[in-house]
């Protein structure tokens, strides 16, 4: 059997716009999966924590990430 080699994990570290991308990627599958649960998530808004419900958790599936925003 054929050893694959590990990723370089300090190159995919570096890699800003993967990082990114698979961060928004992950927050989107925990929003939906929170909302189909019908468990509400926690935030933070002026200084404090705020419970929204899950049926006011917005719908986030849109593909499209753009720079800087992470809906």
């Amino acid at each position: 059997m054929k050893q694959q080699t590990p990723p370089d994990i300090s190159k995919l570290l570096n890699d800003k716009s993967l990082l990114d991308k698979t961060l928004c990627q992950a927050v989107r599958q925990a929003l939906r999966q929170h909302k189909r649960a019908g468990n509400p998530i926690a935030i933070w808004r002026d200084g404090h924590v705020v419970w929204i419900p899950p049926e006011e958790i917005p719908d986030i599936e849109t593909p499209d990430i753009q720079e800087g925003h992470c809906p």
